[in-house]
């Protein structure tokens, strides 16, 4: 799997661009983000809730987990980290 690309909005993986936030799975699947859980919380999708969404995010097997700030820079740190 390669990310090739990024603009402002959009993310191009194996030559498929998205153009939402994505979860790239141990098995290569890649999911849409469920920024409701950090609105719920925080108002807001640029705050990602550790208690939520690392539920949603955590898969048996990972060692590893790699955020990636909005290109802008405006996605805060995990809250309650």
């Amino acid at each position: 799997m390669k990310i090739e690309g990024t603009t402002f909005g959009t993310i191009t993986i194996d030559g498929k661009t998205y153009e939402h936030d994505v979860i790239i799975r141990l098995s290569g699947e890649v999911a849409k983000r469920k920024k409701k859980l950090s609105k719920k919380y925080y108002g807001t999708s640029h705050v990602l809730s550790k208690e939520e969404e690392a539920k949603f995010v955590f898969e048996n097997g990972c060692e590893q987990l790699f955020l990636a700030r909005a290109r802008m820079g405006q996605c805060a740190s995990i809250a309650g980290s």
